[in-house]
């Protein structure tokens, strides 16, 4: 099963949680054990997990990856720096479904990261049973 969110981003740079829409398409799709690959086709975005448990943490790894754009400087627009981001922080990540539930930890969240908004971006999910 192949599934597609959209995700409207309203910064330049954001880190937008996304845990629940992804566990409740694996809630939807039934399946009791497999795994979940999220992609993101987008060269100027990502996914990433990190803790939710406190929003200083999104906030602060926004604050450090944005420092890589000093890097760009001599660039003349962020295009570079953006696609760096991504190819830091990847454009897939994987999960593990059992007993019908996506394995998180209590605290681990689910985001996409966006590194050229405001954008609208998709999140491709698959589930493969198993």
């Amino acid at each position: 099963m192949l599934k597609k969110l959209t995700v409207e981003t309203t910064e330049e740079v954001e880190f937008v949680e996304i845990t629940d829409q992804i566990k409740d398409l694996v809630s939807e799709n039934g399946v009791d054990s497999g795994l979940l690959q999220i992609f993101i086709p987008h060269d100027e975005a990502a996914v990433t997990m990190m803790g939710k448990g406190n929003k200083d943490i999104a906030g602060d790894i926004k604050f450090e990856i944005n420092k890589l754009d000093d890097d760009f400087g001599h660039i003349e627009s962020n295009v570079s720096a953006a696609h760096f981001k991504s190819s830091v922080l990847g454009v897939d990540i994987s999960f593990i479904i059992d007993g019908g539930e996506l394995l998180l930890g209590s605290t681990q969240g689910i985001y996409l990261t966006d590194f050229m908004g405001p954008a609208e971006r998709e999140v491709l999910v698959k589930i493969i049973e198993g």
